[in-house]
């Protein structure tokens, strides 16, 4: 996580450690949703392939694990 932009680790943090919505991320960091959807779609992509490309877990596992 600490590899992500700072504004794209804050955007993922926001979402997966404090359970956060789209729409709570998106009015608390005055960015649209769309942004946010976007960002935690390249965060999320970027993790699995770190963590695929680092020898971590499989790709399909990591990428389980990264949702809720």
């Amino acid at each position: 996580i600490t590899k992500l932009p700072p504004s794209r680790r804050q955007i993922f943090i926001l979402s997966r450690q404090q359970g956060l919505n789209r729409k709570e991320i998106a009015e608390k960091l005055n960015l649209s949703e769309s942004t946010v959807k976007n960002q935690l779609t390249s965060a999320l992509r970027f993790l699995q392939d770190y963590l695929y490309s680092h020898g971590g877990i499989p790709c399909s596992i990591s990428f389980i694990l990264l949702m809720r």
